[in-house]
């Protein structure tokens, strides 16, 4: 779907992209991935949420990214054994329907390695989704709002990221259903981009997809 799903927002994985989404979420879900990189790199996600009767919906992520050990060398070209580098964040979040109209947040702790070397640092991301009706949601978040990270002397900042989102869904023949999502991203330090997807479910249990990410250089 090209990361287009601010406005979409329909499943356990909205908490890393808009936490509101989970204000709309009817029963407990849960989601794994395992994903094998070229040159030893992997990464490992889960997220799970749970629907409350009365007091909105609870969910959490995690997410790590592991380089294998490489070769390190020094200034001179010398080598110095091996080294390995690592990333992982740990996202708590909440959010709440009120008629339609859905609000979250989401509190995250990030960690960085490279070598014996590391950094730490902490976010927020925040979001609003709207049902406008059965078809057609509307979808706005904040991502990334926190400190640095960083590693000695030298700081990196987060992505800082606001985002616009929305959805349009029409049902077909008597389980199917297609989806059209367009997502429009707003990052501090890069240039403004789009995003769009568009699904196709002619059941209930299989989809075809399509996606653009203008994000992507």
């Amino acid at each position: 779907m090209g990361e287009a799903f601010t406005g979409l927002a329909d499943d356990v994985n909205t908490v890393g992209y808009n936490p509101a989404g989970l204000a709309f979420l009817s029963r407990q879900e849960a989601a794994f991935m395992h994903h094998e990189y070229v040159s030893e790199i992997r990464q490992d996600y889960l997220a799970y949420a749970v629907p409350t009767r009365n007091w909105g919906t609870l969910g959490l992520s995690a997410n790590m990214l592991r380089v294998s050990p490489f070769s390190a060398y020094d200034a001179n070209d010398t080598p110095q054994g091996a080294v390995s580098a690592q990333d992982a964040a740990l996202s708590l979040a909440y959010a709440k329907n009120w008629g339609g109209l859905g609000f979250g947040v989401s509190g995250k702790q990030i960690r960085s390695r490279l070598a014996d070397v590391s950094a730490s640092g902490s976010a927020w991301d925040m979001g609003a989704l709207w049902a406008v009706d059965s078809q057609l949601i509307l979808g706005a978040a904040l991502q990334n709002v926190g400190s640095d990270l960083k590693y000695i002397s030298e700081a990196f900042p987060l992505p800082l990221t606001g985002k616009l989102g929305a959805s349009y869904k029409i049902k077909i023949l008597e389980t199917g259903r297609l989806i059209g999502a367009l997502d429009a991203g707003f990052p501090k330090d890069s240039s403004p981009h789009l995003r769009a997807g568009l699904e196709l479910a002619p059941v209930h249990f299989a989809a075809v997809r399509l996606g653009y990410n203008g994000s992507l250089d």
